[in-house]
């Protein structure tokens, strides 16, 4: 039953990018057919270049926020905050399909299809169709389903992507401008021993097109993206190249995603970043751990090699079942304490140790998840 559901899915997606694309082509016609009727007055001209796509726009604004307010943006943190575990109501409600849907044929309508995409606002919508097909599912199976809403909506994410291949790919400019430059000094091409390559501006424009949605991102998805709307293997290892370094360098200061930025901005829930927020309170250098049974010697190596003023200690270090903490002054003072005796103690003998307040297991959920690392942010 749910493979039915799976193909339904991709034909109505497919059928609603076709009806799509359509109706938006033939606004744009209308414009264009529109603006050389007025041909010889230079003032309605203008009014019609500029009120035509300021009309779709405020159309489209307007209707969006008196249908469904959720409707608003490209929704894909919204699906990221859904596919995470988190339920958030009317985000994927038949009137926010129908809203979203007249918006963006709209806004896609107005020409700002070379700074808006529908890719991000069509994955929304595709999931919006996936899980109004996994109510029919759940409804016409009851107890028997076999499948989780979860799994259908990654299977809409993916489908959604699918029906936009043929989406502007932006970023491209300073690639492409590289790669007229290089073009324009080695008009002949640049040989290497007995082989000529040819310069090819576009391709530099691709290159730097999924460079600039990887860094931004923080994803390697732009990469695979722009080699299928290509189908050029020859340009496989420079986007690569070009997208792991571009992530590499947008992860190196530890800064928000694009998509994690709006989840900020719009308050969603989601599980923010330990490195970010405590960047030194969660990092713990190799041999700073301690056994409940360590003996002097090993408190002594501990200090000798450690400079932090907090160690864990777990139950043995095979097991690593974190017990809590121990500081260093009661360290030193242990150390101090047993090295005239002749018995050798243990740490668990003589230092009290601080149990931890949180711990995580495998069993636990997003949500309990979620609070926890927001608490330990507040806390320091």
């Amino acid at each position: 039953m749910e493979w039915y559901c799976y193909a339904a899915l991709g034909v109505l997606t497919a059928f609603m990018s076709f009806c799509m694309d359509m109706t938006i082509a033939k606004l744009l016609r209308a414009h264009q057919w529109l603006y050389g009727c007025l041909e010889g007055n230079i003032l309605l001209q203008f009014l019609c270049w500029t009120l035509y796509p300021a009309c779709l726009c405020a159309l489209s604004t307007s209707f969006s926020h008196s249908i469904c307010p959720q409707s608003a943006g490209s929704g894909l943190p919204e699906i990221r905050t859904i596919l995470s575990g988190v339920q958030l109501a009317d985000y994927l409600s038949l009137s926010n399909l129908f809203a979203k849907l007249i918006g963006l044929i709209s806004t896609l309508s107005a020409g700002s299809t070379v700074f808006l995409g529908k890719v991000g606002p069509f994955v929304h919508l595709s999931n919006m169709v996936g899980a109004y097909l996994y109510r029919l599912y759940a409804s016409a199976c009851g107890d028997k389903q076999k499948r989780t809403q979860k799994e259908m909506l990654v299977v809409a994410s993916a489908v959604g992507v699918a029906s936009c291949f043929g989406a502007p790919v932006s970023g491209a400019a300073l690639g492409r401008f590289l790669g007229e430059g290089l073009a324009y000094l080695f008009p002949d091409g640049i040989s290497s021993g007995e082989r000529l390559s040819v310069i090819n501006p576009g391709g530099y424009a691709l290159v730097g097109a999924a460079a600039f949605a990887g860094a931004v991102t923080h994803t390697l998805s732009p990469a695979l993206c722009a080699l299928e709307l290509t189908g050029q293997s020859t340009h496989v290892v420079p986007i690569l190249t070009a997208t792991l370094i571009s992530n590499a360098l947008a992860r190196s200061r530890h800064q928000p995603s694009f998509y994690d930025g709006i989840s900020l901005i719009k308050r969603l829930p989601h599980l923010p970043s330990l490195i970010r927020a405590c960047p030194k309170q969660f990092v713990v250098p190799v041999g700073a751990v301690l056994q409940r049974a360590e003996g002097v010697t090993g408190v002594q190596h501990v200090l000798n090699s450690s400079k932090e003023n907090e160690f864990p200690v777990v139950d043995t270090h095979d097991s690593h079942t974190l017990l809590g903490t121990v500081t260093r002054a009661q360290l030193q003072t242990f150390v101090l304490s047993n090295q005239s005796e002749d018995l050798c103690r243990s740490l668990e003998d003589e230092c009290l140790i601080q149990p931890v307040t949180m711990q995580l297991s495998t069993d636990a959920t997003v949500k309990q998840m979620k609070s926890m690392i927001e608490d330990l942010a507040k806390e320091f």
